[in-house]
């Protein structure tokens, strides 16, 4: 059921722990874009390789709308860099979330059990068709891309 806190509507997501120490997301402040999750066991990621770290969580993200999966923004201050950047989970996905780390160091690297190493965002999505024509609206720009507009 959904909720309306301070005038803003609050729609509830759906979490199934898939794992023996899996948590369920938390927010960090009140206002907080994202839903942090934790690692749900030690794990190391060795120096210069990359691991696919599994969160302990499934979701079920309501119809219309899609969840982020991006690193928090504490994860700059460690070697770990996000391998694909974002993670892009559709309504319909029902598996385990789980991140890919890149360990950038020369130095392995651990993740301890309940350490906050992920975000979800959940975000409206516009569902389209694909029309195929033969031409485009013109605009100004037009095909002016990378840096066109200006540094």
């Amino acid at each position: 059921m959904d909720d309306v806190r301070g005038g803003i509507l609050i729609e509830q997501i759906k979490v199934k722990l898939v794992s023996e120490y899996a948590q369920l997301p938390t927010r960090g402040s009140e206002d907080a874009a994202g839903l942090d999750l934790y690692c749900p066991f030690h794990i190391k990621v060795p120096a210069d390789s990359q691991k696919k770290i599994p969160l302990g969580v499934a979701v079920e993200i309501p119809k219309g709308h899609m969840g982020l999966l991006v690193p928090r923004s504490s994860m700059s201050k460690t070697p770990l860099r996000c391998a694909n950047s974002v993670g892009i989970i559709d309504a319909d996905y029902r598996g385990e979330l789980s991140i890919a780390y890149e360990n950038v160091s020369c130095n392995d690297y651990t993740i301890f059990r309940c350490d906050r190493i992920a975000q979800l965002i959940i975000v409206p999505v516009a569902m389209v068709d694909v029309l195929e024509v033969d031409e485009l609206t013109e605009t100004e720009r037009g095909s002016g891309g990378y840096g066109s507009t200006g540094k």
